[in-house]
């Protein structure tokens, strides 16, 4: 019985141990991610060109 109780243990220390390394991986390929967006968010509005903003059209208004 032994035996058994000391199997379980090694299955379950190996499965948290591929769970933490697999989470650690996820979670730098998200940040790899993220990196990469900015970066093509900040290259886009650094190379458009900005809108002028038109003032709005007076209209003459005669006072009677």
């Amino acid at each position: 019985m032994e035996n058994v109780f000391l199997i379980v243990g090694a299955i379950v220390v190996v499965w948290f141990a591929v769970a933490a390394v697999v989470a650690l991986m996820m979670g730098r390929a998200v940040r790899l991610a993220d990196d990469r967006q900015r970066a093509q968010t900040a290259y886009r509005r650094a190379t458009t060109v900005p809108r002028r903003v038109q003032p709005p059209t007076r209209i003459a208004v005669r006072a009677h």
